[in-house]
Formats: C-alpha cells, sequence, structure tokens
C-alpha cells in the first residue's frame, strides 16, 4: 500500500528506496522512540515484550507521531508478542543450502524499468529460496516489488550453469599466456635498463658506504657533530625510501602472478568450492549481473575494475569466433 501510494524513503548512501516488509517491521516496533519515549537499549537489543504500554512513558512534547497512536501501536505488537522456547537441538535446517549468486542477480525486467524512468529504487535483486522436502533450490525475484515478468523464479542449477559459462568465457587464454608473461616481465623491468631490484640495491650499498665514510670523518674531526648528524638522518630516510620501492614492487609482482593464476583457473576454482566459496569468488569478479527470468539467460553483467582489465587482455588475445559461436552476453 505505501508503494502504491507513492512513498518512498533514502538508504543511507541516499538513495531512493521502496518499501518491503521488513521496513514495516521496523518502523512499527519502535513505537517508543516514535512517541518520545526514551528507552536505555536499541530495539535491536530488546525484546518486544519487555517494553509494553503499560510500562512505556511516552513524551508528547518530543514525539514524531499522536501519542495515543503510538500507544496503540504498542498494544497490538503485545497482542501479536509470542513466548518462543529455545531448543539447544536447534540449529540450521536441514533442508537449508547456499546461494552463491544471491543478491549479485538483479531483474532485467527491472532494470529495464529503472533505466528508462531514472529511478535507481525500481532495480530488484534476487534472493536464494529453499523448497520443502525434494523442492529445487531456486532464485526467487523480490515479491515485494511489482515487475512485467511472468515468471518470478529460477531453479539455481539452471543460472548457475550459466555463470559457470559466463566464467570459463572470462578465463585467460592458454595459447596467449606467453604475451602476458611478456608483459609481467616488462612490469619486472620498468622500462629501466639492467634489473630494476639491482640497481636498488646498488644504489642501498652507495648509501651505506657513505654512512660509513661519514663516521670515518667524524672520527678523525674533519666534520662537525651537525654535520655527521644530518648525513646519518639523511642516509637512513634515503634507504628507507629505497626499500620501501623494494617492497612495492615485489608485492605487485607476486599480486599480478597471483591474480593471472587465479583468472586462468576461474572454473576450477568454481566447481571445486563449496557454497561459500563459490559466493566470495562471485561477489568478488562482478559487480552484479542481470537475469531475464522469462528468457532464462544472463543478459548483461558488470565486472569488477581489476577483472576488468583482464578481461581486455583476454578479449585482446583471444580467438575470432563468430557472433553465432558467442553467449549473449559476448554480443
Amino acid at each position: 500500500m505505501l508503494n502504491n501510494e507513492g512513498y518512498r524513503y533514502r538508504d543511507l548512501d541516499g538513495n531512493i528506496e521502496l518499501f518491503d516488509a521488513d521496513d514495516v517491521r521496523r518502523i512499527v516496533t519502535n513505537w517508543v522512540e516514535y512517541g518520545g519515549g526514551v528507552v536505555k537499549n536499541k530495539k535491536q537489543n530488546r525484546r518486544a515484550r519487555d517494553v509494553t504500554p503499560a510500562n512505556a512513558k511516552l513524551n508528547a512534547e518530543h514525539a514524531v507521531f499522536d501519542v495515543d497512536f503510538c500507544y496503540r501501536v504498542g498494544k497490538v505488537i503485545q497482542a501479536r508478542t509470542r513466548n518462543y522456547t529455545h531448543n539447544p537441538d536447534d540449529g540450521v535446517p536441514l533442508h537449508a543450502s547456499a546461494y552463491p549468486l544471491s543478491k549479485l542477480l538483479f531483474c532485467a525486467h527491472c532494470e529495464h524499468a529503472a533505466l528508462e524512468t531514472g529511478n535507481s529504487a525500481l532495480r530488484s535483486n534476487m534472493r536464494g529460496k529453499t523448497g520443502y522436502g525434494n523442492r529445487a533450490r531456486r532464485y526467487r525475484h523480490n515479491t515485494e516489488r511489482p515487475c512485467a515478468a511472468h515468471t518470478r523464479s529460477v531453479v539455481a542449477e539452471l543460472v548457475e550453469r550459466d555463470f559457470l559459462m559466463l566464467i570459463e568465457s572470462l578465463s585467460v587464454n592458454p595459447a596467449s599466456l606467453p604475451l602476458l608473461l611478456n608483459a609481467l616481465e616488462y612490469f619486472n623491468t620498468q622500462s629501466h635498463e639492467g634489473d630494476h631490484k639491482t640497481m636498488v640495491m646498488a644504489e642501498i650499498a652507495h648509501w651505506r658506504q657513505r654512512a660509513k665514510n661519514a663516521d670515518l670523518m667524524f672520527s678523525k674531526a674533519r666534520m662537525s657533530q651537525e654535520e655527521w648528524l644530518h648525513a646519518q638522518a639523511e642516509t637512513e630516510e634515503e634507504i628507507a625510501r629505497l626499500q620501501t620501492q623494494i617492497i612495492e614492487h615485489d608485492e605487485a609482482e607476486i599480486a599480478l602472478k597471483l591474480t593471472t593464476e587465479v583468472v586462468s583457473n576461474l572454473a576450477n576454482n568454481w566447481r571445486q568450492a563449496d557454497g561459500e566459496m563459490r559466493r566470495s569468488l562471485a561477489h568478488s569478479l562482478f559487480e552484479y549481473i542481470i537475469y531475464d527470468l522469462d528468457k532464462q539467460q544472463i543478459v548483461d553483467f558488470k565486472l569488477k575494475p581489476w577483472v576488468q582489465l583482464l578481461m581486455q587482455l583476454k578479449i585482446t588475445l583471444g580467438g575470432d569466433a563468430s557472433d553465432n559461436e558467442n553467449p549473449p552476453w559476448l554480443r
């Protein structure tokens, strides 16, 4: 009803959002604060049955809503509150499953509506839904959001199969790895003659020798104490700067090698990983994936910036397959 009547709110980033059931629940359960009352604990740290209309003191001067109305809300919440008994054997339900692409998938129909209207609040992500009994794992459209799609859910195996095809297309072509190694070698040399690390080490040795010479001149009274202290401070500063260059260079080289190895084995990493590792992998590679529920296929996606660089390299070095052989997202 709130959404249909045109009500919206802004999130922490200032984006306009539609209401869902959790938003309404959060507002209603804070009836004490909206009534100008003060309680010791935040709502998330207290139980509904601990604060009731009988023991809550509201203040009309500081209230956002009418105090009598807030008391009525409190009475309804009190009437609906149930006492739960904790079972120590309770845990994760046996039918629960991991959904690696949850909140990463976005509905293509809602995305189209958001682009047409310029309203990002119309975007809608999909979350995992585990059925009871032998029902399949599914990714389901947000039930609180209106959408033009006729299909509102899809079997998880279908989506994850298409996702596997997608990351296989992002894998570095083994035939092109020599070119990547040449790029790595070029990075290591940094366009300098000779080995960069050797040159830096030689410069460090030079500054250390200067420090020894300064010690010798100071011991023979050919240099004042002030000049000697200045020379020592300058030497230590230069050596620290050069050592930082070596560390940064080595770390960058290791990072590039590890990134190359990871991207060249994306598909194998996905197949061998469990649900949580797959989720980490997917969310580290993609900003979002647009999925058409009616057509049941991936129609668009956005990579993380660091992957975009490697994908550009992959496309540059890749083969020349025709459009008919490429999946929709590469056409």
